[in-house]
């Protein structure tokens, strides 16, 4: 997954994993009084940009600037909008139950019924 989902003020917030603890306390409170799927938002922008590796700087001092740009209005969405999406797919991919291993038994018989009727074709051909 692209992050770690934590419960907040905000609800469940999904972090950029590679986001220290200590960053995280920080951010976190950055994030206040903003809305939960903002503060998303905000969070992908941020996995975006740490997975191009474009960081010029540390996490923390990035997403201080970006927040106070949200703040003011002149922040736009972009390294984010892919990982939004990624998060997304994960988070609706249907959980499939485990597969369970086929006996020797079950096998052998399904591979006796695969030779006879690969064995009827090569005599209806031959």
């Amino acid at each position: 997954m692209p992050g770690e989902a934590e419960k907040g003020a905000c609800g469940a917030l999904v972090w950029p994993s590679r986001v220290e603890p200590g960053e995280r306390l920080v951010m976190s409170r950055m994030l206040a009084g903003i809305d939960g799927s903002d503060a998303q938002m905000l969070l992908d922008e941020l996995a975006g940009v740490m997975a191009t590796r474009s960081l010029k700087t540390t996490p923390e001092r990035w997403f201080r600037a970006i927040v106070a740009r949200y703040r003011q209005g002149h922040f736009a969405p972009s390294a984010g909008l892919a990982v939004k999406e990624k998060r997304l797919r994960s988070q609706s991919a249907p959980i499939e139950p485990p597969t369970r291993a086929a006996s020797p038994e079950t096998i052998r018989h399904h591979m006796a019924r695969i030779g006879a009727i690969l064995g009827r074709r090569e005599n209806a051909i031959g």
